[in-house]
């Protein structure tokens, strides 16, 4: 997280890397090094968050987070959650964000149905959800777009969503804004991503 916000190149972000306070005279670079430039490329990744901050606080809390979906707490269930791509990563805030279509998670393959295909979004805040945004790259293009937003401002939030436009070889994630700070920081959620087959 002090790195910066890594999901795409946006210097005026207020996550950037130029108001992460990470070092002096810090920059984003602008070359395919991002989230949204690796799920374009083809990587199957995952969104985490992590606290690094090269000042031997290793795992400070109230900096970035991953979370991890797994059936049990034990340390195999969570490598193979981590392994699997069933996380989510925030920017400290112990926010629970679950992202899905069709019944299937973030981090996972999903086949197109022939009759609906459903977004749902459920989370659950520290403070209030500002918004969720689903955001879709589709395949060929350069860019991903936001094709749907919920401004919440709830404790509890979910949407369901049925995207018209679903087509193979497309890739969905989501993300949300809270109210409020980590850190002086502002607070955000990323899904991991679904492929949609």
């Amino acid at each position: 997280d002090l790195h910066g916000l890594s999901e795409v190149y946006d210097p005026s972000h207020p996550l950037a890397f130029e108001h992460s306070l990470f070092t002096s005279d810090a920059r984003s670079l602008n070359w395919p090094s991002h989230y949204q430039d690796g799920l374009r490329l083809g990587l199957q990744v995952s969104a985490i968050a992590a606290s690094d901050d090269h000042r031997a606080h290793p795992g400070l809390s109230h900096y970035g987070l991953v979370a991890v979906t797994a059936p049990e707490l034990t340390r195999d269930d969570i490598f193979q959650g981590l392994y699997d791509r069933r996380t989510y990563a925030t920017t400290g805030a112990k926010i629970l964000f679950d992202f899905r279509i069709n019944g299937t998670p973030g981090g996972q393959r999903v086949k197109l149905s022939p009759e609906k295909n459903t977004i749902t979004i459920k989370a659950a805040g520290t403070q209030e959800i500002e918004f969720v945004e689903i955001l879709r790259l589709d395949k060929g293009a350069r860019h991903f777009e936001v094709v749907k937003r919920w401004e919440m401002n709830t404790l509890n939030s979910w949407g369901v969503w049925e995207d018209p436009d679903m087509h193979p070889g497309a890739i969905y994630y989501a993300r949300l804004k809270q109210h409020g700070k980590v850190r002086n920081r502002i607070a955000m959620a990323w899904s991991s991503p679904i492929w949609i087959d």
